[in-house]
């Protein structure tokens, strides 16, 4: 039991875990990186002598958080050897940190860190590994390329996040996830009241669309009351407000993105969440031209993905209004099925029926998007008439 332990071998614990702390607080240097590798192996083992210096649990959970929320990117295809293999130990760092920060947690999460008063090393690490995701790994995307270069980065940190939250307490996880979502409903607040197009911007950004991904996986993975589920309304009232924000049509990816974290969290939580509106505006964008051309003949690949994207800009050809429309009506297809046993299912589908047979009769509309439509309509009146 390290708190029975005697004076003598507890500061030689000490001696230990600072040096540990030291060497995963090294520089980039490629030596740096060895002993990082070698520390966070010992960082398990030696977890429970955490309790000796009440001050090493919260450092160390920081140190380990540095070395979880980076962008690693990863190597091209015509990377060398060494570029190859560089990405493979820096990705390697990233999920020994996840599995130490675990260990450390197991040992340490009720403990009291002094300079916060009577926050627990849990949630501490947990309100720094969101402040780390969103500054150093969701904020990295300024740009489109950058923002696909940190896409594996991100996956990998969200996953971790989202399964320490289903580890962690009741009460850190919704103290820590409340304060959270709220900072972004601040955020879609000020941009909603100013309308300024800076403030718009840090909304229909990526690093907006993966914290809000963030919470939706942490809210569905605990969406019991007692745990984050109280957050689902608040959340979706959040991504609403983005929605309202993201009117344009070549804003028409974000909006996608949108949808589907909404119906991520309708079906984890069983809530009636409302989405058809932006994905019938989608559609009518699409069926319109959106502001772009499209002769609307047969033959128009509809194969395009825009997962990766945020703004469709220019590329409103015929190809485009046809994949986003395809995108669009298998969403509307999902809150179909999130909605099938409703009992107020026939009122539900009254208006996407109407404006799915308009759009499967609009002439400007690509052919094989105005046969998606006819079929999602058929599809959608034998569920109603169920």
């Amino acid at each position: 039991d390290a708190a029975r332990a005697p004076d003598r071998v507890r500061a030689l614990a000490r001696s230990v875990l600072v040096g540990l702390l030291k060497a995963l607080k090294g520089d980039d240097a490629e030596r740096a990186t060895r002993l990082r590798v070698v520390a966070l192996e010992a960082v398990a083992p030696w977890a429970p002598w955490l309790v000796v210096d009440s001050n090493l649990a919260p450092r160390t959970c920081r140190a380990l958080c540095g070395l979880l929320c980076r962008v690693v990117e990863p190597a091209p295809e015509e990377a060398d050897d060494e570029r190859v293999a560089m990405v493979a130990r820096e990705t390697r760092l990233q999920r020994d940190a996840i599995e130490a920060l675990r260990a450390v947690l197991a040992h340490t999460r009720d403990l009291r860190v002094d300079a916060r008063g009577d926050e627990t090393v849990e949630a501490h690490a947990l309100r720094r590994c969101y402040a780390a995701f969103a500054r150093d790994v969701a904020g990295k995307g300024a740009s489109a390329q950058k923002a696909r270069k940190a896409f594996a980065s991100v996956a990998l940190v969200q996953d971790a996040l989202a399964g320490f939250y289903e580890d962690a307490g009741a009460d850190a996880a919704y103290r820590t996830a409340f304060v959270a979502v709220r900072q972004l409903a601040l955020k879609v607040r000020s941009a909603l009241a100013t309308r300024a197009p800076d403030d718009v911007a840090q909304v229909l950004s990526w690093k907006f669309l993966h914290c809000a991904r963030l919470w939706a996986r942490c809210v569905c993975g605990n969406a019991a009351p007692e745990r984050l589920g109280e957050l689902a309304f608040p959340l979706c009232q959040t991504l609403f407000g983005a929605l309202e924000l993201a009117a344009a049509p070549s804003k028409a990816p974000f909006r996608l993105h949108c949808v589907r974290c909404l119906h991520d969290v309708a079906a984890a939580t069983e809530c009636f969440v409302p989405t058809t509106k932006p994905l019938l505006a989608t559609l009518d964008e699409c069926s319109r031209g959106g502001g772009g051309g499209g002769d609307g003949r047969g033959g128009v690949d509809d194969g395009g993905d825009f997962g990766a994207e945020l703004d469709c800009g220019d590329k409103r050809d015929a190809s485009a209004r046809a994949s986003l429309g395809r995108e669009a009506l298998e969403q509307l297809l999902d809150f179909l099925e999130l909605h099938r046993y409703a009992p107020a299912l026939p009122e539900l589908a009254l208006v996407p029926l109407v404006a799915l047979k308009k759009l499967a009769k609009e002439p400007r509309c690509p052919q094989k998007l105005r046969a998606r439509a006819k079929a999602a309509a058929a599809t959608l009146e034998s569920a109603a008439d169920a």
